[in-house]
């Protein structure tokens, strides 16, 4: 072995071009009908009104649950899940397509 025992190794992880950005926006991406019932809902607006937003590094995130952030397209899908439009064997399925990105 190399170095010593506990030393950090670099890691290169290759991604494909389909899984940059979160899994929310690539889920978003194969379903745009949910950003547009999101888009048409004044119950959606007065939801994502309720939180609290930051910016991080010119990012507008959402604050949850007191100390989780999460982008738009994190809570529209969560909001879309709990109103129907999308059911939970649907999103494990997208997510059991995913690339492994482990090396």
């Amino acid at each position: 072995m190399l170095g010593w025992p506990g030393a950090l190794v670099p890691t290169v992880i290759i991604m494909s071009k389909d899984a940059i950005g979160t899994f929310a926006s690539r889920v978003l991406s194969r379903h745009p009908e949910l950003r547009k019932r999101a888009a048409q809902s004044n119950d959606f607006k007065k939801w994502i009104d309720s939180y609290k937003q930051v910016d991080v590094d010119g990012q507008q995130l959402y604050v949850v649950g007191g100390d989780m952030l999460r982008d738009l397209d994190e809570m529209l899908l969560n909001w879309s899940r709990r109103h129907g439009h999308i059911d939970q064997q649907t999103i494990e399925r997208l997510q059991s397509e995913e690339p492994d990105q482990t090396c």
